[in-house]
């Protein structure tokens, strides 16, 4: 299943998948400590964490093309209620939204030899590097 992210009205698929920044964050369920104790014993303090809520969620978007950039840049700016994000291949979606501070960072695909890069991605010429910021909530 590939990498997705949607609201109500407007679905962006992603053809190259996204790179999940703060994945180490959702699989970590506990806070806590071991500590050795005499005689080589160990006592292990654990708190369950409550889950996702309020988390930070990172996407960083490779390749992603003008028309799927605008529906992002809508979803930003005018979806009114959480969206559905699948971020990787599990079955696990969340509910999350864009955050106020720099929801979406663009970036032109471009590199050292510009034309080259131009020849690669293919015309038009109108892929983007986008950061996605999210909050689960």
């Amino acid at each position: 299943m590939a990498t997705y992210i949607k609201d109500v009205t407007n679905r962006v698929d992603f053809d190259v998948k996204p790179i999940w920044k703060d994945r180490w964050r959702y699989r970590l369920d506990h806070i806590g400590s071991d500590i050795g104790v005499l005689g080589e014993g160990v006592v292990s303090q654990r708190f369950i964490l409550p889950g996702n809520a309020g988390k930070k969620m990172t996407l960083f978007c490779p390749l992603v093309t003008a028309t799927q950039l605008a529906l992002l840049i809508l979803m930003a700016n005018y979806s009114t209620g959480p969206l559905e994000v699948k971020p990787e291949d599990a079955a696990t979606t969340y509910s999350a939204i864009f955050s106020a501070e720099n929801p979406i960072v663009i970036e032109q695909h471009a590199g050292e030899f510009p034309d080259e890069d131009k020849e690669t991605v293919g015309a038009p010429y109108d892929r983007y590097k986008a950061t996605l910021n999210l909050i689960v909530v």
